[in-house]
This record gives C-alpha cells, sequence and structure tokens, in this order.
C-alpha cells in the first residue's frame, strides 16, 4: 500500500526529535571515542581510501607516493614496514608497478566524497598555522570523520524519506531509529567513519530515494542522481555494481510487469541514456589514474586477494562468531523474516530486495577474507542494510496489529540496542575482537566491563576454562626446568629458577616445537578430565601485532592428525594489567597458562603434544614447563 507522506506538526516535531538524537548521539559518542587519535595514520584500510587527497594536493606524488609514506613514517614508524624489492616503500595499501611507480590498492570514490571536509580542513590549517599542513595532522583526520558521520545521517534522512512513501510514520521513524541505533551503521559513524561502509550507506539510500522519485515524476534530476549514487557505489566498492537491480526492478509484480518494466524504460531512452552517461563518468577519474600510473585504463589492483565463488563463507558470515553479520547485528534477524512480509506489506520491494539480498550476501561471504577484518561485525553489510530497511519496516508494520507482539518487538529492540552501543564500547576498550572472535569467548564477555585472565585465554584458545574453584590437581604429567638442553643455541642466560633457560626465537619456521609427547594410554587420560598447560616466560620485546606472539600449544594427535588443537599467546600473558586483548610487557617474568579439556574417543594410541609455536615473535625466554591433569572436586 502506497502511504502519502504526513506533514503535520505532530509529524514534524517527531522527525525532528528522531534527528537531533540521532545527531546528538552520534556527535557524543564521536568525541568520546575520539577515533582521530589512531586512524588513518596507522594505515590500513583508511589510510588507503584517503591518501589520494593528501597526495594529489599537497604533497604532489600520487604516482609513487613517496613523500606521502615519509609523512606517515615519521608519524607512525611502526606502520611502514623496512623496504624490499617487492615493496620499496614499506606499504600494503598500495602495490608496486613498476619506474618507481605505486598504484593505490582501493578505489578514489571515498575521497572524492571526502574532499570538501579535506578542503575545509586544508583551508583551517593554512589560516591558522596551528597544525602541520600535511594531510594527516588532527583537523583533517578530524574532518574526515566527520565527513562519513555527515553522509551516513543524511543517509537515514533520505530512507526515511522514502520509507514514508511505504509505510505509517512511526512504523518509518522506527526503522530508522533502529538502523541509527541496533545496528553496526553506528559503530561506522562514531568509531570508524573514515571506512567506506557509512559513505556506501548514503550512496544506498541516495539510489533508493531517487529511483522512487523518478518512477513517480519522471524527471530528469531524478534518473540523473540514480546513475550517480549507482555509479559512486560501485566506483567505492565494485563489486556492489548489483544494486543497479533495485531501479531496474522496483515496481515490477510479475513477469508482465517486467516486460512493461523493459517498455517503459524505451520510451524513456533519453533519459536512461543520460543516467547511464552519468554512471560511466564518475568512474572517469579512476580510469585515467590507472592508465597514468599502469598503462591500462582498467587494472586489478588488489594483487593475489580476490573471490572464491565456488566456496562461498555464506554460513560462518552470516551467523558465525569471526564478524558474522547476524551475530553482531542480531536484529536484522528482524529484517529477514521481513522478507517474507514484503509482498504483503510493500510489493513495489519485494523482488529487488529479494532479488538483491540473497546475491549481495552470496558475493559478499566470496570474497577471500569473509569476515573482513577492521570492524565491528561484517562491514559490507553496513550498506545493505539501507536495503533491509524495506523488509525491516514490514515487520514492523506488522507487529503493530497485535498488543503483544509489539511489546515483546519493544524488549526485543531495546535489547538489540543496548547490545550494539555496549559491544562498541567494549570493542574501544580492547575487551573484544569480533574479526577473531570465538563461540566460547562470545558469551562469556556478553555483559562483561573487565577482562580477567581467563577470558583471555577463552579469546586466544577457544577453549571454555574451568572456575579455578571448581576443579583440583589430579597428578603431574611432565616438567621441564630446562637446565639440560642438545641444542646449546637455545639456552636462555636469562632464568626464572634455576641457571638455564629454554630461549624461544623465530627462525622462519613458523611451525609447532614439540617439546613433549606421550601416548593417552600411558597418560591414562580420561574423558571430562581437563589438561593444563603453564610456562614461565620472559619476552624481550612485544610482537607488532597480537596474533603474531609466540604460541604454546596443546595437540591431541591421531595418525599425524589433529584430533583436537589448543594454543595461548604466551607475551600477551605477560604484564597484562589490566587484562586486555592488546595487553602484554616485556622484559619480566609471567605465567602463561591454560587448561584443555580431554576430548572424548581417544584411543589408548593417540598422542598428546606440548609445544611451542614461533609466530613471527620476537625472542623470548621460557622455564618451568608443566602439564599436569586436573579434575572436578
Amino acid at each position: 500500500m502506497h502511504h502519502h507522506p504526513q506533514n503535520s506538526p505532530a509529524s514534524k516535531l517527531k522527525r525532528l526529535v528522531l534527528f537531533g538524537a540521532i545527531g546528538a548521539v552520534y556527535l557524543c559518542s564521536l568525541f568520546f571515542y575520539q577515533p582521530w587519535r589512531w586512524a588513518v595514520n596507522d594505515g590500513g584500510d583508511s589510510w588507503g581510501y584517503y591518501v589520494y587527497l593528501p597526495a594529489t594536493f599537497i604533497h604532489h606524488d600520487l604516482d609513487s607516493l613517496h613523500r606521502t609514506t615519509e609523512v606517515r613514517k615519521q608519524l607512525r614508524p611502526n606502520s611502514v614496514a623496512p623496504a624490499t624489492p617487492e615493496s620499496p616503500l614499506g606499504i600494503g595499501e598500495a602495490l608496486p608497478v613498476g619506474d618507481g611507480k605505486y598504484v593505490v590498492k582501493y578505489t578514489m570514490g571515498v575521497a572524492m566524497m571526502q574532499a570538501p571536509f579535506f578542503a575545509a580542513a586544508h583551508f583551517y590549517v593554512k589560516q591558522t598555522g596551528s597544525y602541520p599542513a600535511t594531510g594527516f595532522s588532527k583537523p583533517y583526520i578530524f574532518a574526515i570523520h566527520v565527513a562519513g558521520l555527515c553522509y551516513a545521517v543524511l543517509g537515514l534522512f533520505l530512507l526515511l524519506k522514502t520509507l514514508r512513501r511505504f509505510f505509517p510514520e512511526n512504523t518509518s521513524l522506527l526503522t530508522v531509529a533502529t538502523l541509527a541505533f541496533a545496528t553496526h551503521l553506528y559503530y561506522f559513524c562514531v568509531y570508524a567513519s573514515v571506512m567506506a561502509h557509512a559513505f556506501q550507506f548514503f550512496l544506498f539510500a541516495l539510489a533508493i530515494y531517487a529511483t522512487v522519485r523518478w518512477y513517480e515524476q519522471q524527471r530528469l534530476r531524478y534518473v540523473l542522481l540514480v546513475g550517480a549514487a549507482c555509479g559512486m557505489v560501485t566506483l567505492v566498492r565494485p563489486i556492489e555494481i548489483i544494486l543497479l537491480l533495485v531501479p531496474l526492478l522496483f515496481g515490477v509484480k510479475n513477469r508482465p510487469g517486467f516486460n512493461e518494466r523493459l517498455q517503459f524504460l524505451r520510451s524513456h531512452n533519453m533519459q536512461i541514456a543520460l543516467a547511464a552517461l552519468v554512471f560511466c563518468s564518475v568512474g572517469l577519474p579512476q580510469l585515467l589514474y590507472w592508465k597514468w600510473t599502469t598503462g591500462q585504463f582498467l587494472h586489478y589492483s588488489y594483487g593475489d586477494e580476490g573471490f572464491n565463488f565456488a566456496k562461498p563463507q555464506i554460513w560462518k558470515g552470516l551467523v558465525g562468531y569471526k564478524n558474522g553479520w547476524l551475530t553482531y547485528t542480531p536484529v536484522m534477524w528482524l529484517g529477514m523474516a521481513g522478507l517474507l512480509l514484503l509482498r504483503r506489506y510493500a510489493k513495489e520491494w519485494f523482488w529487488p530486495v529479494v532479488i538483491f539480498v540473497p546475491l549481495n550476501i552470496y558475493l559478499v561471504y566470496s570474497w577471500w577474507c569473509w569476515n573482513y577484518i577492521n570492524g565491528f561485525g561484517s562491514r559490507p553489510m553496513v550498506e545493505a542494510a539501507a536495503v533491509m530497511a524495506l523488509p525491516l519496516a514490514s515487520f514492523f508494520t506488522m507487529v503493530a496489529k497485535r498488543k503483544w507482539a509489539t511489546a515483546l518487538t519493544a524488549v526485543a529492540l531495546l535489547a538489540f540496542t543496548w547490545l550494539n552501543l555496549f559491544q562498541t564500547w567494549q570493542f574501544s576498550k580492547g575487551l573484544i575482537l569480533t574479526e577473531s572472535g570465538k563461540r566460547a569467548f562470545y558469551w562469556r564477555m556478553l555483559a562483561k566491563t573487565k577482562m580477567d585472565y581467563l577470558d583471555l585465554v577463552v579469546f586466544e584458545s577457544g577453549e571454555p576454562q574451568p572456575d579455578p574453584a571448581d576443579v583440583e590437581l589430579a597428578r603431574p604429567l611432565y616438567f621441564a626446568d630446562f637446565e639440560q638442553l642438545s641444542d646449546t643455541s637455545a639456552f636462555g642466560e636469562k632464568v626464572y629458577s634455576g641457571s638455564r633457560s629454554l630461549v624461544l626465537v623465530d627462525r622462519g619456521e613458523k611451525d609447532f616445537a614439540m617439546q613433549w609427547s606421550k601416548s593417552i594410554g600411558e597418560l591414562q587420560l580420561k574423558r571430562g578430565e581437563w589438561v593444563k598447560l603453564s610456562v614461565q616466560a620472559n619476552p624481550t620485546g612485544m610482537p607488532q601485532r597480537f596474533f603474531e606472539g609466540n604460541m604454546l600449544t596443546c595437540r591431541f594427535m591421531r595418525s599425524k592428525k589433529s584430533r583436537k588443537t589448543r594454543s595461548i599467546r604466551i607475551e600477551s600473558k605477560v604484564g597484562n594489567v589490566p587484562v586486555g586483548i592488546w595487553g602484554g610487557r616485556p622484559k619480566v617474568w609471567g605465567e602463561a597458562y591454560f587448561w584443555v579439556k580431554v576430548p572424548p574417543f581417544l584411543r589408548p594410541d593417540d598422542m598428546l603434544q606440548v609445544g611451542f609455536e614461533n609466530v613471527n615473535g620476537k625472542p623470548i625466554y621460557l622455564d618451568d614447563l608443566r602439564v599436569e591433569v586436573w579434575q572436578g572436586k
């Protein structure tokens, strides 16, 4: 049913209150988290999206990036690796293409949208002289964070204007409020707005709004907006060209309707041609840039990274604990349920949405890095929320007809909103890291404001840990004080006890270095018992990234195949006070320990193996390795 938007004073007041609340919460959150303190200059996707602007307008080295990279190196030395023949600049956000030239890995769509905010920051810096005019000082980074936030809020505004044409006023307001506060759009507005997704959300909302207006009035400006929005969407993330399905299929209700649509488009072929011209012209600067740097108009800048369409990780991408979309944005379960209701409440949107959503899911989770690191939850589904707003509004329309369903939904929305805001805070404090999430850790940390040692163990190992008060030592299995070693080069001069220790160094092997092994039959291990591993450790330094630390590992093996393997990182267990994912302290002694549940169905000839793994860590001294059996009291 097509609704005529209300413009009564009460309706206007509701919209004003909603966007006043969104603006206030978003701005307060932005200043609370202050992401400009670390974002962009640490490198990564956000640097790659933005670098076009300072490299073009300040450092004038977009083809080589040598001066731009030098500024980054001065600001964040650890963000630039030592020069190699494969990467003389030591960065991964741009790849060398010969003759001293580099091509930026990311397309320039985000930079184009950031440009007005960058220009304002540059003008301020030049006029005041209060910050270096490098493109990377605080005013610039602050400005492009505000850019993402502003675009996203404008996208919510356009989405509301669209929803009000198909759904009741209160339903439309509730849908927009849900997207603003109960989805990870919030995170990508107040914490990571320099990524592509807040910008893409706006472009999706603009394309949807302009599509509806063009089919209503057939005015040229609306179809040109459709072309521009879809062109920018494609420029920012080329795989999202499938958004064109929305303007193509909007309003089509059946097969005859599709034939009528084709006739309608042919009758407006001049407008369609102009929109197609705008669509293509948006990407022209990118083609010229590639031609300038690589000699070709089309260039695949992601190197060895690509899609595996034969093996998409759809289940893991949707409900897994490593950035699973519905795991970290559970309110979208309501939107998924609403897909079944679209035909009843918004027929015009049924085919574009039910075709776009599964196709988008398939493409998104066919990417090699299906868990999409550097974000809270599944990043590419942020912009998809603009499309999912339609089935979500359908769901809200249905439940509004029943008081009990309305009350239940209200409770669920409050819970989803709290969870979204709370987990964003947890993320900011280093209490969760969704890209490396595991089931046991997710549920263990669900409502915790502090992390303890065993929380960190569960994060790294995925193994639920017993309450120390509920278990007791049954018998020791193995002890090594490293006083006698066959390899004298492994002797360490720093000791926890005795006169010698084991020094574990990275020899480039990155393999499991077995320290001790014995059969299950000899050890008489039983189902339900716990194996506890512990070692005293003294790191010489901390790895640059937490996942590169050396590891203490326990394996249950059968015929050279693992039945169960669990590991913890050693460096993060030493001097990690208060406990956090990113913690740890070098040059002090500390204990790393964890429990592993003995798996069922072990055979007597299966093996228990205990050892260490070199994972690009710095040298570390180890002493007093213990392996013990524990059982419930």
